[in-house]
C-alpha cells in the first residue's frame, strides 16, 4: 500500500508519543493493509527483550492507526508497570535475603 503524505505524518506523530509512556523503545514498525471490508493497521514495538504487537480495523487507515495507537499506549503502560513491580519485588527480595545474614560481631 502507498502512504499518503498526511498518513505518514500520522505515523511518526503517534510513534514519537510512545516515548512519554516508555523511554527504552527500540523500534517501532507500522504496516498496513487494505482488503474489502477496510483497513487495517497492525503495530509492533520492540521493548527490551520483547515485541509487543496490536492490530486494529476500521474504515480507514487513519482511523485503523489511531486505534492500534490506543491501544499500545495501554500495552506500554501495563508493560512499564510490571517492569516496575519486578524491580520492587527484586529489591524487596534482597532485603530479606540481608536481613537474614548473619550480622558479625566484633568482640
Amino acid at each position: 500500500m502507498n502512504l499518503s503524505e498526511a498518513l505518514k505524518a500520522r505515523v511518526e506523530k503517534e510513534l514519537l508519543q510512545f516515548e512519554r509512556y516508555f523511554e527504552n523503545i527500540v523500534y517501532a514498525h507500522v504496516r498496513f493493509e487494505d482488503d474489502k471490508s477496510g483497513s487495517s493497521a497492525r503495530l509492533d514495538v520492540k521493548v527490551y527483550g520483547d515485541v509487543l504487537t496490536i492490530s486494529a480495523k476500521a474504515d480507514n487507515p487513519f482511523a485503523a492507526l489511531e486505534g492500534a495507537t490506543d491501544r499500545m499506549k495501554r500495552q506500554i503502560k501495563e508493560y512499564n508497570s510490571r517492569l516496575k513491580e519486578r524491580k520492587r519485588r527484586a529489591i524487596s527480595t534482597q532485603q530479606a535475603v540481608e536481613e537474614m545474614r548473619p550480622k558479625d560481631t566484633e568482640e
